[in-house]
């Protein structure tokens, strides 16, 4: 009898022959479980898989972000810590992350894109912050992409707030005088967000109020961040101070209402 070999009978043929194959050639074949090929002896996978259905040959499934760093509330720092957690079905690909701010005129201040691997991968970077205003609201997109095309997005609306009172740093202090001369007192004050006034008062006679000194200087331009050290320079004469000790009390007060007090003492001899 005439044997007569099917489609079907040729097709079992083939994937018998790739099999085989796969056990004398090194462990080459279909790696893919969702083929009807697959060969669970296979290593490497040289391309041969064969599906019942198309769709099972195409990725539709998005990645997931998970944002580890900021959290809701931060404190206010030159600098900002992001982290993020990535993990996909297949290859991931890139990974975009937006940083805008309801305290910054244009919004946006900060984007950048990265590749990333594997099925699962981490994203850690430290972003300066040292040219901004950041005290406030905040709002991180991040955007990923796997190697099909599959996007996922992620936001986090987050805080920075300023809860530290400025940095006073004494410089040039002349801490005994004699009577009728003056008292030299430079400072160095820094803070992470903005000062609005710094005031000295200089106090004699067994520091009986008001001051016979005080000066206020408070920020006429906008807050303006980030200063390393704001010198600051005071020179007070003794001349009716009388003989005795006296105090150079001085305050200053940054943009959130964070407050630092400092007292000087010395001698008018």
């Amino acid at each position: 009898m005439k044997k007569v070999c099917t489609p079907l009978f040729v097709s079992l043929c083939l994937l018998g022959m790739m099999n085989l194959s796969s056990c004398f050639f090194g462990g080459h074949g279909c790696t893919d479980p969702r083929a009807i090929n697959y060969d669970e002896a296979a290593k490497d996978d040289d391309g041969s898989c064969v599906y019942e259905d198309l769709e099972d040959q195409i990725d539709t499934e998005k990645p997931e972000i998970e944002i580890l760093l900021p959290t809701a509330s931060q404190p206010i720092s030159r600098t900002l810590d992001l982290h993020f957690r990535l993990t996909d079905n297949e290859e991931l690909r890139l990974i975009t992350f937006n940083l805008s701010s309801d305290t910054y005129g244009p919004g946006l201040y900060y984007s950048t894109t990265r590749e990333v691997r594997g099925e699962e991968d981490e994203v850690e970077l430290t972003v300066n912050l040292i040219d901004e205003p950041f005290v406030g609201n905040h709002y991180i997109l991040v955007t990923c992409v796997d190697s099909a095309g599959n996007t996922r997005e992620r936001g986090l609306d987050f805080e920075l707030t300023d809860t530290d009172g400025p940095a006073i740093r004494q410089k040039i202090f002349t801490q005994q005088v004699q009577q009728g001369e003056s008292i030299e007192l430079e400072l160095a004050i820094e803070d992470p967000g903005a000062l609005t006034y710094v005031r000295a008062e200089f106090f004699a006679s067994e520091f009986a109020s008001p001051p016979l000194f005080k000066f206020d200087e408070v920020e006429n331009e906008p807050f303006l961040p980030w200063y390393d050290e704001q010198d600051f320079t005071y020179s007070f004469s003794t001349f009716n101070a009388s003989a005795g000790p006296f105090e150079i009390r001085i305050r200053a007060e940054d943009h959130s209402g964070n407050v630092t007090t400092v007292i000087y003492e010395g001698e008018v001899q």
